[in-house]
C-alpha cells in the first residue's frame, strides 16, 4: 500500500492506513511517498495503528523519499525496512524538558506527569514524546541535528546490503522444483544477524520477500 505523507488531512492518512491493517494480511509492504514530513501528532497517532496492527501481519516500509522525526518513526516501526539509495533520516534537536518537571509544587504532587501549558509548546511536547520511540531504534541524543544517509543507517544495524538480503530471501522462500529430477534446489545457508535493526536491501525498491525475513526487535 501507498501512504501519502504529503496528506494534510491526518483522518485520511489514518484511515488509509487502517484498512490495510484491519483486513490482517501475512504481510504488508507500506511504502512511503511525498515529503517525508509529518506534523508531530499525526505521526505519533499513525505508529499507535502501527503498534495495535495484528500479531500476525509482518509490515516491509521502505521510504521513496527523505525522512524527518515523526516519518522516521512509522519507518522503524516496521519489521523490515528499505530506503531509496540516495535517501535520508534526520532527527530535529531534542527540545529541553520545562523547568516545571523539576520543581516540585502542589500541583505536580497531584499530577506527577503533567507539565505547564505556558512552559512549553504543544508541537515540542509531542516532539519529546516522539523522540522517547524512536530511543528504541536510535541514540537520539547522540545524532541529533544530523542528516544520516544509506551508510550511516547500516552501521547502526537498520539495513543491510544487497548480499545479505539475497541470502536471506534464499532461505527464506520456498525451494525451486526441477522438472526434469523432481529435485529441489539446495537452500542458501543464513548469515549471522548483526545489529540492532530489522535486515533488509537498501539499495533497491523491491520489496515482496521481505516480509519474510528473519529479524531483531526494537532494544
Amino acid at each position: 500500500m501507498h501512504l501519502n505523507l504529503a496528506e494534510s488531512d491526518p483522518s485520511r492518512l489514518l484511515s488509509v492506513l487502517q484498512s490495510a491493517l484491519d483486513a490482517a494480511p501475512e504481510c504488508l509492504t507500506l511504502e512511503l511517498l511525498g515529503p517525508g514530513i509529518l506534523l508531530h501528532d499525526t505521526a505519533l497517532m499513525l505508529h499507535a495503528a502501527i503498534l495495535a496492527r495484528p500479531s500476525g501481519t509482518r509490515i516491509h516500509a521502505h521510504s521513496h523519499t527523505c525522512l524527518v522525526d515523526g516519518a522516521v518513526l512509522l519507518w522503524l516501526a516496521a519489521d523490515t525496512r528499505s530506503i531509496r539509495a540516495d535517501a535520508w533520516i534526520q532527527l530535529s534537536e531534542i527540545p529541553p524538558a520545562p523547568a516545571c518537571l523539576s520543581i516540585p509544587s502542589k500541583i505536580r504532587s497531584n499530577y506527577s506527569t503533567a507539565i505547564f501549558a505556558e512552559e512549553e509548546n504543544p508541537a515540542d511536547t509531542d516532539l519529546r514524546a516522539l523522540i522517547g520511540h524512536l530511543g528504541q531504534w536510535l541514540p537520539t541524543s547522540e545524532i541529533a541535528g544530523l542528516r544520516l544517509f544509506v551508510e550511516d543507517l547500516k552501521e547502526l544495524g537498520l539495513i543491510e546490503d544487497a548480499s545479505s538480503q539475497a541470502v536471506l530471501n534464499a532461505l527464506f522462500s520456498p525451494p525451486l522444483e526441477e522438472a526434469d529430477t523432481g529435485t529441489t534446489s539446495p537452500r542458501v545457508p543464513a548469515s549471522p544477524e548483526k545489529g540492532r535493526g530489522l535486515l533488509v536491501d537498501a539499495q533497491s525498491s523491491t520489496t515482496r520477500s521481505a516480509c519474510n525475513s528473519d529479524t531483531k526487535k526494537p532494544k
